[in-house]
């Protein structure tokens, strides 16, 4: 007989993932940015249970911040994802670009969480030019030294 065993981590080992102090996971929860899916906190001395989808959110709300985005247009993003997709977060790539956030899905679709909410953005290539350069200089660097080799042989 199979049962469903669900993993879950207390709010010490969530800080430690997250690296966010624990007054910052506890104004987070309280203001409700993130919560705990396992076990909230329902009473005093009960630990709140967190679950790794939990703290997949948790850590992108980290990131988020880190890079400087308004805790605003972080719930705002939340929200928008959270609404769209079974799977919220973890299905996604976000990017901050200093006045949006872009969700990035497993396609390459880019979409506008917080100027435009839901509005398909222009897929973005990086071509990384400087690489390919020092790549070909290398390549002609070496056919160059082979023609030379195999012109002194053939002396």
């Amino acid at each position: 007989m199979s049962r469903n065993v669900v993993f879950s981590l207390g709010s010490a080992a969530v800080c430690r993932l997250a690296g966010i102090p624990h007054a910052t996971l506890d104004y987070w929860t309280r203001t409700g940015l993130v919560e705990p899916s396992v076990r909230g906190s329902s009473g005093r001395r009960v630990e709140r249970q967190w679950s790794i989808q939990d703290v997949l959110v948790v850590r992108s709300v980290k990131g988020l911040r880190d890079a400087g985005c308004p805790l605003q247009q972080v719930r705002e993003a939340k929200k928008l994802l959270q609404a769209k997709s079974s799977e919220g977060l973890s299905d996604h790539v976000l990017f901050w670009d200093g006045g949006d956030v872009v969700a990035i899905d497993k396609w390459g679709n880019l979409q506008s969480l917080v100027r435009r909410p839901s509005q398909q953005m222009l897929h973005v290539v990086a071509l990384p030019i400087s690489s390919w350069k020092k790549a070909l200089e290398a390549d002609i660097e070496k056919t160059d030294a082979s023609r030379s080799e195999k012109k002194t042989e053939t002396r």
